[in-house]
């Protein structure tokens, strides 16, 4: 189900509803088990790694994108659930692989 913001009246400004946030934590969930599943302990570009979760992603009927995919994965690395080399958010530069 894609996010589809409802705009409040009053102040033009999305909001999502309760419903909505559950699916994206439960989306949001799926995709970083797949993420996880996908990292090994080898240093890997983060362009190589992005494409390799989506292809993953959609093996599951999963449908996301390297945007979300990158989200995910600054997410992981924030909480030390994978280790950084260099700036992740520059996908062809930096690396991420399994902390180990």
């Amino acid at each position: 189900m894609a996010y589809q913001p409802r705009i409040a009246a009053s102040t033009g400004r999305a909001r999502m509803t309760d419903r909505q946030l559950e699916t994206g934590a439960a989306v949001a969930d799926a995709l970083d088990a797949i993420v996880l599943a996908c990292a090994d302990s080898e240093w890997r570009k983060v362009a190589l790694f992005i494409a390799r979760v989506v292809d993953a992603a959609k093996s599951q009927s999963l449908e996301t994108t390297g945007q979300a995919v990158a989200a995910r994965i600054y997410a992981l690395v924030d909480r030390g659930e994978l280790e950084a080399k260099g700036n992740v958010r520059r996908w062809r530069a930096g690396e991420v692989r399994k902390p180990g």
